[in-house]
């Protein structure tokens, strides 16, 4: 039986049936956009990642949310002024998009994947953090290791490594 999981522009989950495009479900996800989607090794569990700055976690069955995983939404802890293109100016110096050059990116999740066991999810933000999670929703590790948007997050197939790329 494959599906296919499908993240859309104005923030909707959707879960195909790919042999029939019978539609499992179609729920609205996100406030914004969806950048990436993941199904658990297990198929039980779908992860998206949208520029909302939510990374959640559905139930891949029927759709029901699951955790809304928070570590990427650092909107909410830092003041500053956004100019016309949505950059962030005048922040607050403990904002961890802090490092742009004296301007940052609204924190959006850009990347999510599972490892091979499914015991570890990994995202990638706008704000230049990677965060691995437990499928409990608790965070594992924060890696700031990049100082602009990461685009892609990757687990090696032992599980024992993480590759991240971004700009």
């Amino acid at each position: 039986m494959s599906r296919l999981a499908i993240g859309t522009l104005n923030g909707r989950i959707k879960m195909i049936m790919a042999s029939t495009n019978e539609v499992l479900f179609d729920v609205q996800g996100h406030r914004s956009y969806v950048k990436s989607v993941a199904i658990s090794p297990d198929g039980q569990t779908l992860a998206t990642a949208s520029d909302d700055g939510c990374c959640k976690l559905w139930n891949a069955n029927d759709g029901a949310e699951v955790f809304n995983l928070r570590g990427h939404d650092s909107r909410m802890h830092c003041l500053c002024t956004l100019d016309e293109d949505g950059m962030c100016y005048q922040q607050d110096p403990n904002c961890p998009n802090k490092g742009h050059g004296g301007k940052g990116k609204h924190p959006g999740v850009m990347a999510v994947a599972w490892s091979i066991d499914g015991h570890s999810l990994a995202s990638g933000g706008k704000d230049g953090v990677v965060i691995v999670f437990h499928p409990n929703g608790s965070i594992v590790y924060r890696l700031h290791r990049h100082s602009e948007s990461v685009l892609a997050v990757a687990f090696s197939p032992d599980g024992r490594k993480l590759a991240t790329a971004g700009m």
